[in-house]
């Protein structure tokens, strides 16, 4: 498999360009130095076969992708492998991450003892190892995959503080002008009142946004 080095252009244009990416080789240099050891993904979904209406059964169909790969040839379909598929009569929810537990124990194989695998450009085989690093899911799929409730006020997992509210007739909860807290302090929509909410302004930053009600 050919590796792919950290982008020089200072912009993300690979998987490895990210933090996590280069954070992950400080904490683990002994599984970095090796490029064939592999970095893989995981993503998942479910679906309904039948009518909704109809029939409740559903099929959840988990892929496995690998990351080393550049950036022309990532994510084709020719290396996004079906690893697992999760049928049943009813929605899996909490029980999702039971389900996958054989992939589990397999991701945790490849991270303890690794497998033999072959070199082709060395003609012999050698010890690979690979990390699960990332998932990738819709918003529905994270909260059974990661068991995060995705329901409500407090759905955001991103750990800079809820500011959603809830709606005064449909009484969902809603993250409309949650945007504002990523601009700069002195930005000039953040401290208009009527921009986006009726009589409300955004007083502080993205890590610990504050929304006043002016009326």
């Amino acid at each position: 498999m050919q590796s792919y080095s950290p982008s020089t252009c200072n912009k993300i244009v690979h998987p490895c360009d990210g933090e996590a990416w280069q954070q992950f080789d400080v904490d683990f240099p002994e599984f970095a130095r090796d490029k064939r050891n592999v970095r893989l993904s995981v993503a998942t979904d479910g679906f309904t076969l039948f009518n909704i209406n109809a029939a409740p059964y559903s099929c959840w169909p988990v892929f496995v992708t690998p990351l080393n790969l550049p950036p022309g040839t990532l994510l084709r379909p020719e290396y996004i492998f079906l690893s697992l598929v999760i049928p049943g009569p009813e929605h899996p929810g909490r029980k999702l991450n039971i389900l996958m537990q054989p992939l589990v124990d397999e991701f945790q194989k490849l991270w303890d003892e690794g497998v033999m695998t072959w070199d082709a450009s060395l003609k012999r085989k050698f010890r690979m190892k690979a990390i699960y690093l990332w998932s990738v899911h819709n918003f529905m799929a994270y909260g059974d995959f990661a068991g995060w409730n995705t329901h409500g006020r407090l759905a955001c997992p991103c750990g800079y503080g809820c500011i959603g509210f809830t709606l005064h007739h449909g009484c969902k909860a809603c993250w409309f002008d949650c945007h504002r807290r990523i601009l700069p302090k002195n930005y000039l929509i953040k401290k208009q009142a009527n921009v986006f909410r009726k009589n409300t302004h955004c007083l502080k930053n993205k890590h610990s946004s504050l929304h006043i009600s002016t009326g």
